[in-house]
């Protein structure tokens, strides 16, 4: 993802946490490191499969509640 998406991307966060304040939960925890690894492997294989990401599909694909939940994260990983 190129910097000027990245920016765009973490204004549109911040545009969803001000219109939705209460359906933001912010987990402060300690996290697995096998689960950090996982992570970690996912977005070397997102970033070598994917030259332009389509940020707005993705955004409905995320918050649609029929998209099952490995998608979501592989959602996640990829807008970061």
């Amino acid at each position: 993802m190129k910097i000027d998406d990245q920016e765009k991307m973490l204004e549109k966060m911040r545009e969803i946490a001000r219109q939705n304040p209460d359906d933001i939960t912010i987990i402060e925890t300690s996290v697995d490191s096998q689960i950090q690894i996982y992570f970690f492997e996912s977005l070397q294989r997102i970033d070598e499969n994917e030259d332009d990401v389509n940020i707005q599909a993705l955004y409905n694909e995320l918050i649609c509640k029929e998209t099952a939940l490995d998608r979501k994260k592989e959602i996640l990983a990829q807008l970061t």
